[in-house]
């Protein structure tokens, strides 16, 4: 097997383990065969990918942050109605979402994503 520089390997090893970037696609960039990826996988003792804690997508968490907001905004555009006694600005939420500002969350968070541009424009 072929030597490599210890920066080679530790950026070879951050975009194995860290990245979902197939081996394949990384082993090219890298300039070395796919057998070569997983030997020196297997070698260095690195964190098999199939081992990897999966985390929450970044426009999921996006997503819930927005809603947050959304929410927290209702409740403050709430509060000011009452502490000035006048009526509110927009009809308040029902069960079905029915509220301008106030809307409940859809069963499912791709549905929201697919649905974002319509639903904010």
């Amino acid at each position: 097997m072929a030597r490599y520089s210890p920066e080679l390997l530790a950026a070879l090893r951050y975009r194995y383990e860290q990245t979902d970037q197939p081996m394949n696609a990384l082993a090219a960039d890298f300039g070395i065969g796919i057998t070569t990826l997983q030997s020196l996988v297997r070698k260095n003792g690195w964190t098999p990918r199939s081992q990897r804690m999966r985390d929450c997508p970044p426009s999921v968490r996006l997503l819930e942050e927005a809603e947050m907001l959304v929410a927290s905004d209702c409740a403050a555009v709430q509060l000011e109605v009452e502490n000035e006694g006048g009526p509110p600005p927009h009809p308040p939420p029902t069960k079905g979402g029915g509220g301008r500002l106030c809307r409940r969350r859809s069963p499912h968070p791709l549905r929201l994503l697919s649905n974002a541009s319509k639903r904010w424009s």
